[in-house]
């Protein structure tokens, strides 16, 4: 499977971070902007009801930046120990971890080809781990 790297180079750039749910002034929490005061998104909704539902969702938009990083930096670190022979029975938890991360990470971002070459890699590898699987249980004991 290519690697994060290769593949986050074909990947769509987003407005960089941070971003700041509203400006400060008045009722603006449904307001989400960039650190030059850009407009990133208006989740205004006409009721109370939407005001708060408005709110909660600039919140979450606001924190994307943040959350597509962390979810580089955790597929890096699951890539690293997926690379290190010690982790012996654990490579399967890990891969399938970081295909996850990898899966997130690229819907986030945009990048439809990535996306599309994690998830046929994970499909593989579990109809080859089903294989194994039947083979050792048709074995005789």
């Amino acid at each position: 499977m290519p690697k994060w790297e290769e593949l986050k180079q074909r990947s769509y750039k987003h407005t960089p971070g941070p971003w700041i749910q509203g400006n400060g002034r008045g009722d603006d929490s449904h307001i989400v902007r960039d650190s030059n005061n850009n407009l990133i998104a208006d989740v205004a909704g006409p009721s109370t009801r939407d005001r708060l539902v408005s709110k909660a969702n600039a919140r979450l938009i606001a924190s994307v930046p943040a959350m597509i990083e962390a979810i580089e930096k955790a597929g890096r670190i699951v890539g690293q120990l997926l690379n290190d022979p010690s982790t012996g029975d654990q490579a399967y938890a890990l891969s399938r971890a970081y295909d996850a991360l990898g899966i997130t990470y690229f819907k986030a971002t945009g990048n439809s080809l990535a996306l599309h070459l994690i998830e046929l890699d994970a499909l593989e590898e579990e109809r080859k781990r089903r294989r194994v699987r039947m083979k050792n249980n048709c074995l005789p004991n």
